[in-house]
């Protein structure tokens, strides 16, 4: 089985580095809050000093270790943040509740292991992969307390349904599709359907 969503917010949305995904937070969140539309020129100006995201690369973003000891940080220490973090906690436990709790659920990308360790608070064992070894450090710290319960893996989602198919109970990906085109979001949910035991 494979979980997959697709979420956007607005939150410290100046900062965030591709200004496509910026624009499709502001345009999602001022739909239902007035009080955000003033702010738009300040975004819209804040996305021009970006690079153009043809220029943005995830793959090579996300190793950098300042932007993983900083992702938390940026996306989540506000209020706002905290709400959003909470609700899309909610949200992938009651999409869980049919998994057996003993199951091992594949997280990828893991990234800091936020999402992992919720589903880890409620019996899961998760595995871990991520193409960014300095990702995963941030979660292997915020995760000790679950020991061997939370296991990690470098690695590339296409190299691994090649070495390891049929690994897993289940699968979550989150905060992942929208950061490639149509065509490399088909292959890296056909690598996660075959890392996964499931339907």
């Amino acid at each position: 089985r494979v979980l997959t969503y697709h979420n956007a917010t607005i939150i410290n949305a100046a900062r965030c580095r591709n200004p496509m995904i910026t624009k499709n937070c502001f345009d999602i969140i001022t739909k239902k809050s007035p009080r955000v539309r003033h702010r738009r020129f300040y975004i819209l100006r804040a996305m021009n000093t970006r690079q153009s995201p043809m220029n943005w690369d995830p793959t090579k973003h996300y190793k950098d270790v300042e932007v993983a000891e900083s992702y938390d940080r940026i996306r989540f220490n506000s209020l706002a943040g905290r709400i959003f973090e909470n609700l899309e906690r909610r949200s992938i436990l009651k999409a869980f509740r049919s998994i057996p709790k003993n199951s091992i659920i594949l997280d990828l990308p893991c990234g800091t292991g936020r999402i992992a360790e919720a589903l880890l608070n409620n019996g899961y064992q998760i595995a871990g992969v991520d193409i960014s070894a300095a990702m995963l450090e941030v979660a292997k710290r915020r995760l000790v307390r679950f020991g061997d319960r939370f296991s990690t893996v470098v690695a590339d989602v296409r190299e691994l349904a090649r070495s390891q198919p049929k690994s897993y109970d289940s699968a979550l990906c989150a905060r992942v599709l929208m950061h490639f085109p149509l065509e490399e979001q088909i292959e890296f949910l056909g690598g996660v359907a075959r890392l996964s035991r499931g339907p």
